[in-house]
């Protein structure tokens, strides 16, 4: 039965993908370090996070004009090398913060914040949650505020859409943590509250999950603020209605922070928040870690660990598992002196810490708001960079965007080519080529069966005359001051019984008499043979113990010694321009 044009079509298709993928992956990984800016850069503005949708970036951030504050939606693609503004929203008296956008099931944005209005000259600030299409028009606009708190400062922090397609905002007061979930038109179903409203319990929530019984893992973290030690990292899961379920206290005796919580691959939770390790008199922190966990959706913690260097203070925004499974954790420096990712493996053992600052020195404060691995097998991270303005002495704040490779490297290797397996023939010449790419140069190591081989620097590895002990395992170690790559394993073996490309010779019957053989053989081809051949006695090891060049005789023959042949097998290669053949005998 023959294929129909639509059953064709398809398959043209699905190569098409196969190819385009593999393209994909062979392209290099375009890294930046650079400023960026929705509007003029004298205007102080920052990126507050980034959402990956269709293979485009949205961006969105807050601009601060001398009288209001302008929310921002752009467009762009993974390199950001031009952005489309798709939404302004703000003017004066009524104005908007942006805090985060979420890709929704039915691929339309999903944004909330903070709205703030005035009423009799008095300032307030609600929770809202918009739902705009990916080309940045307003589907519906909801603002929300507290039930029975008489609350002027409302804000949405981060929120997620439930499994009943509708959505979960959490977000708080000045010192109170709530949730509020909504239908999925944004009408209020429920409000959830974390704290009593006082100075002695303030809440402070961050990051909330969607767990497969249709509940929520809602982290963050609350303190007393009359007591200047006490406070803790805080994990509370809340049932689909709304109501408590179990809370979790993280951390030490100090004010910790946080938290950032994550699904893994393997459906388990990993977290991230703030650990306070010392303290001055009055509680301000002086040295923090890093503190990562993984747990089961029962709320046990499986590991935890805790990273830094002494002294040092670290502020955690994000956590990431990367497609190798690596945790990626990012954030910036107490007084923002750096932004930074840590990659952990799955068991929280640590890999890398990188650390970045912007390419212009004008800048004094920097540091990473958050952190978003993307498709093209890179991570994007976005921030903010002050500096003093020459004109007026002030401060400014602008955008700020690192993209790096998988390794936190900004002079990221991509290996562009790189050799297969190879079947190779006795007495052959190989050049083996690594074809890389970088922005900065890289330096070479050639390796076989897993040692360095000598002299093996470059790009390329000269193989000449190549024997038996040529044969085996080889990679290449691909390195610069950012990063060390390696290329994939192939494997050399020799054929002892042909020669490459042999399908371009004719390829006569030989036949070889006397055969076992003493002191002389002869060869007798099937068919005339009127050109000059090369002829090669190779041992079955590849050991290539005669070689000389012959005509065939009036007889179409040629005679060979073989007397000082060992005993044993060996194998008579003919090589001429029009000829091949390989034929086995065996030495008395």
């Amino acid at each position: 039965m023959k294929p129909t044009i639509a059953f064709k079509l398809i398959i043209v298709n699905l190569l098409l993908f196969v190819n385009l993928c593999l393209y994909a992956q062979s392209q290099p990984i375009q890294t930046f370090n650079k400023i960026f800016n929705f509007a003029d850069a004298s205007i102080s503005q920052t990126v507050r996070g980034i959402s990956n949708i269709d293979e485009k970036l949205f961006i969105y951030g807050n601009v601060y004009h001398e009288n209001y504050s302008e929310m921002i939606i752009a467009k762009s693609d993974l390199e950001v090398d031009s952005i489309t503004i798709i939404k302004h929203l703000g003017f004066v008296g009524d104005e908007y913060m942006i805090s985060k956008i979420i890709n929704t099931e039915d691929n339309n944005m999903l944004m909330t914040g903070r709205h703030i209005f005035k009423e009799s000259d008095t300032t307030y600030s609600e929770m809202f949650l918009i739902k705009l299409s990916l080309d940045g028009e307003v589907i519906w606009n909801k603002t929300y505020n507290i039930e029975n708190y008489n609350e002027r400062w409302v804000s949405g922090v981060t929120l997620v859409e439930a499994k009943d397609n509708g959505f979960l905002i959490v977000g708080g007061s000045s010192i109170m943590g709530v949730v509020i979930k909504t239908d999925y038109l944004g009408n209020k179903e429920w409000q959830y509250t974390i704290g009593n409203n006082t100075t002695s319990n303030y809440v402070y929530l961050r990051s909330c999950l969607v767990l497969p019984d249709s509940g929520f893992l809602i982290g963050g973290h609350n303190f007393n603020g009359h007591d200047y030690y006490a406070g803790t990292a805080y994990l509370c899961k809340i049932n689909k209605s709304g109501e408590f379920e179990w809370g979790k206290s993280l951390g030490g005796p100090y004010k910790d922070r946080g938290t950032y919580l994550n699904f893994s691959n393997d459906g388990l939770i990993i977290g991230s928040y703030q650990y306070t390790s010392d303290i001055t008199y009055w509680g301000e922190d002086t040295e923090t870690k890093i503190a990562v966990f993984k747990m089961n959706l029962d709320g046990e913690i499986l590991w935890e660990k805790r990273y830094g260097t002494i002294g040092e203070s670290y502020k955690i925004n994000s956590i990431n598992e990367l497609n190798n499974k690596n945790l990626l954790i990012s954030g910036s420096t107490k007084y923002l002196e750096y932004g930074w990712l840590f990659q952990t493996t799955s068991i929280g053992d640590s890999i890398k810490f990188s650390s970045f600052e912007p390419e212009n020195n004008i800048y004094y404060m920097y540091g990473f708001s958050g952190s978003l691995p993307l498709l093209d097998e890179s991570i994007i991270s976005f921030g903010y960079a002050n500096k003093i303005d020459s004109a007026s002495s002030t401060g400014i704040s602008n955008g700020w965007l690192v993209k790096t490779d998988l390794n936190g490297c900004l002079n990221n290797i991509s290996v562009l080519s790189q050799p297969g397996n190879i079947e190779a023939y006795n007495g052959d010449t190989l050049d083996l080529k690594v074809e890389t790419y970088c922005n900065v140069n890289v330096d070479y190591q050639w390796f076989k069966d897993s040692a360095e081989i000598f002299n093996a620097s470059n790009s390329i590895l000269h193989l000449l005359n190549i024997t038996s002990v040529d044969e085996g395992e080889y990679y290449c170690r691909i390195s610069n001051s950012c990063e060390t790559i390696y290329s994939d394993a192939f494997n050399i073996n020799i054929n002892y019984y042909g020669i490459s490309d042999n399908s371009l010779y004719n390829k006569p019957k030989y036949i070889i008499t006397p055969n076992p053989v003493n002191n002389y053989l002869k060869i007798q081809p099937q068919l005339t043979i009127n050109e000059k051949v090369e002829i090669k006695i190779i041992s079955i090891t590849g050991v290539i113990s005669t070689s000389l060049v012959s005509t065939f005789n009036k007889e179409n023959c040629i005679e060979i010694n073989t007397s000082y042949l060992n005993s044993g097998i060996y194998f008579l290669q003919i090589i001429g321009k029009e000829n091949y053949g390989v034929v086995k005998f065996v030495k008395k």
